[in-house]
């Protein structure tokens, strides 16, 4: 499976945009959501779908995502 963090503050500034966490449920300001993207490889596609999902900086630590979008944050910031 690939994955992709990006920041989505840093990414779109669409501002009807929903902000809000997948696991948490909070409305996130736009400079604490990341959006999650995983594809399963293709030997495994017919059983699991690609997904994407935004949630806050607290639950992408909670599953242990964060050190991947500080680097995306970073990288999207030019920080």
């Amino acid at each position: 499976m690939s994955a992709l963090v990006g920041a989505i503050g840093a990414l779109e500034s669409d501002d009807g945009a929903d902000r809000t966490c997948y696991r948490c449920g909070r409305d996130v300001a736009p400079h604490r959501l990341v959006r999650l993207s995983a594809e399963p490889r293709p030997a495994v596609r017919e059983r699991y779908r690609a997904l994407t999902r935004e949630c806050c900086l607290d639950c992408a630590a909670a599953i242990g995502m964060l050190e991947f979008s500080e680097t995306v944050l970073q990288d999207a910031t030019g920080r």
